[in-house]
């Protein structure tokens, strides 16, 4: 799809998602997030509650469709925990207790007194129904240990995005592509989606992970470029648009680091990032990850591609709406 066709004058996502309202029991985990510390805004819980269903994959049942959507809420809430600690609070202590939790054979130790007990009790309630949803699905024994896999990966891109931010002269382009996509969770919502699509075939796991993996560095694209100027002005330097621009030497490593806490500085860095380009150019790798899924699309009968496609053309146009907003 070019991105010329997307015309943001005629969407009506930015509507919709102000709109969208999220069930009673969802809307008092938010409530329970914020109490023990969470301060994101409620658009984003609003944006992530209504693009869910673009993504979801053909091969769900649609009687489970909201079952699926809300266990990827919870999931996307147990994430936002651990990247509120590492990023925002920089609570590496209590962060790794909390990435303990997915797995049986580690205990967070919440007994430390370095450790935040609250929000690791939250983490833990809400990981609780997480698994309880997804044991109890058609294929949740199946596809499990491949779920619990790919959430390691999102702590490990917590984990790098933070490293950065203490490290800024370790990042480069190709490792932040390698390791921050994950954070965008695109392999962990298709792996519960296959705990509850019973059609799909097994056997072309491997074809979907493959077309799975370009869909998440879209979505790491389209909230790349729609959110490191908030991000800059927090002096938060993991955006890989700014470290496009650390490498294409548009900024220098002293001016980025500066970002945050010199408003002079942060706004010079920003004008220059915004007249170097970068935001079309990953636009750019955006449309070559979309015409190669289009290419894969024939290996993966179970799950429709072109709908895969719509959605994440949808969810495109929901970062690029919703700019300055989360």
């Amino acid at each position: 799809m070019p991105l010329t066709d997307i015309d943001l004058t005629e969407s009506s996502h930015l509507e919709n998602i102000d709109r969208c309202s999220l069930p009673a029991h969802l809307t008092e985990v938010i409530d329970a997030y914020e109490a023990v510390g969470g301060e994101r805004d409620r658009f984003l819980w609003q944006w992530l509650y209504y693009v869910f269903p673009t993504i979801e994959l053909s091969c769900v049942e649609p009687d489970a469709s909201q079952q699926v959507r809300e266990v990827k809420f919870l999931a996307s809430m147990y994430v936002v925990v651990l990247d509120d600690l590492a990023e925002a609070a920089k609570d590496q202590r209590t962060f790794q207790e909390a990435s303990k939790i997915p797995f049986d054979h580690l205990e967070p130790d919440i007994d430390d007194p370095a450790v935040d007990a609250d929000r690791v009790a939250f983490a833990v309630a809400v990981w609780e129904r997480v698994m309880a949803t997804l044991e109890s699905a058609p294929r949740g024994s199946t596809f499990e240990d491949v779920f619990l896999f790919d959430i390691a990966q999102t702590h490990t891109a917590i984990e790098y995005s933070a490293l950065v931010n203490r490290h800024l002269e370790l990042a480069t382009v190709e490792s932040i592509t390698a390791y921050d996509s994950y954070n965008m969770m695109l392999f962990t919502y298709a792996d519960i989606d296959l705990c509850f699509g019973p059609a799909f075939d097994r056997n072309e796991i491997g074809s979907l992970r493959r077309i799975t993996r370009r869909a998440q560095m879209m979505a790491r694209i389209g909230n790349w470029v729609t959110t490191w100027e908030r991000e800059l002005r927090e002096g938060d330097y993991s955006s890989g648009v700014v470290i496009a621009a650390l490498e294409d030497g548009v900024v220098s490593r002293e001016q980025v680091r500066a970002c945050g806490d010199d408003a002079e500085t942060t706004e010079a860095c920003i004008d220059a990032i915004a007249d170097a380009g970068i935001e079309s150019r990953f636009l750019h790798q955006w449309d070559t990850h979309y015409q190669e899924i289009k290419r894969l699309a024939p290996a993966l009968e179970s799950v429709d591609v072109d709908a895969l496609l719509g959605g994440l053309e949808t969810l495109l146009e929901c970062h690029l709406v919703s700019r300055g907003h989360k």
